[in-house]
């Protein structure tokens, strides 16, 4: 009796545990699947879930998208309602965003009944061989079951039945010292990523924020080749989207994220360039891409990935040919298949000038 005893105890203790354990990851909802929302604040967002809840009870306040990864979360719509007359941008950046992300963004808003004038798309070509299709074990990367078909139930039932502890823990934190100094903003309205307390301390001092950023310091070259051509998936996937976007005389604007110099003298420049060249011969582009006055410059960064709103401010003026004043001449070309060589032969000038200039790790 005794053992049967203490065996109903541990069980219970277990059931109950595991329950409150439940209970805490729906009330803390550490990647903002559950709009529990008692917890604003997380840099653990799955922004596919929550901008597309956002987003069927809200389509008819937009015309206009941003689709992109979190690199081009800082384009602003309000940036760009300026540079064009008329139209109501909303940012629909996703993290790690690939070809099949924008089809299933452009389906989904269809399936709303959402009215789609514009649509800015911002290709991260370095990331152009990452192909995972669906994602459902990366939990700030996986989509909504109404766009993956996925059962709606399980999907809540697999979010609620994990043990998230360091997003949890990482969410109760950020929200604990969001009091003190805001560091992150995911201000569902505009789908903008924003970053203050970052934007203070590059501010105030710049020097330290780069010698304490792993990324923005290394200063050397070391070129490698972790992805050997752009995936056919992806290559296929962007055919279908350009071709749909086409075929709904959606006014396509395409350019390319500008990495900085860090993350550029990582890069292969064959491989790079066949990803460019690849890209050439589906549509025309903007390419800000390379080694130039903004890309050099770690004053326009929050990482050697991630650009800051100034930057992205740039590119609109350029794309847009709104006040371009203060946009450097380097930053920027209009590249198409007639071009593509000619800009291919000036990208190799830079990477050799970037391998003279760091030495070459050994």
């Amino acid at each position: 009796m005794r053992h049967k005893k203490w065996f109903l105890i541990t069980v219970t203790l277990l059931v109950a545990g595991r329950l409150l354990f439940l209970l805490l990851n729906y009330l803390v909802d550490p990647f903002g699947v559950f709009g529990t929302n008692i917890l604003k604040h997380s840099g653990t967002d799955n922004l596919r879930v929550m901008k597309y809840k956002y987003l069927s009870r809200n389509y008819n306040k937009y015309d206009s998208y941003v689709f992109g990864s979190s690199r081009a979360g800082v384009i602003d719509p309000g940036m760009l309602r300026k540079s064009l007359n008329n139209v109501n941008y909303y940012n629909l950046c996703v993290h790690s965003a690939n070809s099949l992300d924008y089809i299933l963004q452009l389906n989904y808003l269809n399936g709303f009944g959402a009215k789609i004038k514009n649509v800015l798309l911002v290709i991260d070509i370095d990331l152009m061989s990452d192909y995972s299709g669906i994602r459902f074990g990366e939990y700030m990367k996986i989509g909504h079951p109404k766009t993956t078909g996925k059962n709606e139930t399980a999907f809540y039932l697999d979010f609620a039945s994990k043990i998230p502890i360091l997003e949890i823990s990482s969410k109760i934190s950020e929200n604990i010292a969001f009091l003190r100094a805001p560091n992150y903003f995911n201000d569902m309205e505009s789908g903008v990523l924003s970053f203050p307390n970052i934007d203070n301390k590059i501010e105030n001092n710049h020097q330290e924020f780069i010698a304490d950023s792993k990324g923005l310091n290394s200063d050397s070259i070391n070129r490698a080749a972790p992805w050997v051509s752009w995936s056919e998936e992806n290559i296929h996937l962007l055919k279908v989207f350009l071709k749909q976007a086409k075929a709904q005389n959606i006014n396509l604007s395409i350019m390319t994220t500008p990495l900085n110099y860090n993350k550029m003298n990582e890069l292969d420049y064959f491989i790079y360039a066949g990803k460019l060249y690849a890209l050439s011969q589906l549509t025309e582009f903007w390419d800000f891409s390379g080694y130039n006055t903004i890309t050099t410059d770690n004053l326009n960064y929050y990482d050697e990935s991630h650009f800051r709103p100034n930057v992205a401010n740039m590119m609109i003026a350029r794309v847009f040919n709104y006040s371009t004043n203060d946009v450097p001449d380097d930053f920027g070309v209009y590249v198409s298949n007639k071009n593509i060589l000619k800009h291919l032969g000036d990208l190799r000038k830079q990477f050799k000038w970037a391998d003279e200039k760091w030495a070459r790790a050994d």
